[in-house]
């Protein structure tokens, strides 16, 4: 995992370069930077999901079906390790900027 200073400069860099080369493009750092931070929310959301449903399968599986006790304790849990990666992975960027993103995860 690169650290998310390092990832976001190269990000940065690699979108201020596309903008310099592309005719009539006006290089934008802050769109640069939100560009950036939103593929790397997605991105993060898509790995947390698949880390709930496998958290999910593994803890209930042959325990369907089951009470809701069960249901929810397996559903806590799993959502703490995707929040947990989520968290993780965004470590570095405004927690106001994925804030919006961690409530997509939350739905």
């Amino acid at each position: 995992m690169m650290p998310i200073f390092c990832a976001g400069l190269a990000a940065l860099v690699q979108l201020y370069v596309q903008a310099i080369n592309s005719p009539g493009m006006i290089p934008n750092v802050q769109n640069a930077w939100d560009t950036f931070v939103e593929i790397k929310s997605f991105e993060a959301i898509k790995e947390a999901v698949e880390i709930y449903e496998a958290e999910m399968a593994s803890q209930l599986k042959d325990k369907l079906p089951c009470d809701n006790e069960l249901l929810r304790g397996s559903h806590q849990i799993a959502f703490e390790n995707s929040e947990g990666y989520f968290m993780a992975e965004t470590a570095g960027i405004s927690t106001n900027t994925t804030e919006k993103y961690l409530n997509k995860l939350k739905v």
